[in-house]
């Protein structure tokens, strides 16, 4: 589901900078590549680099 942005739950996440709600809807298979309807993937919003990061690696050891 989106909002009328085009914002999942993990782009809202990630632009608030809720860190455990962003690793808990990748471990259950939210995508980081979806984009909204600004052309943003949910990485693009994130606030800080670290949390970036996290959920790259997360979602890699995931695969």
């Amino acid at each position: 589901k989106t909002d009328v942005y085009g914002n999942t739950p993990l782009h809202l996440a990630c632009e608030e900078d809720r860190r455990e709600e962003a690793k808990l809807l990748v471990e259950h298979g939210a995508s980081l590549e979806i984009k909204n309807k600004e052309e943003k993937t949910p990485l693009d919003m994130c606030l800080s680099k670290q949390l970036r990061e996290q959920l790259v690696e997360l979602k890699k050891n995931l695969k």
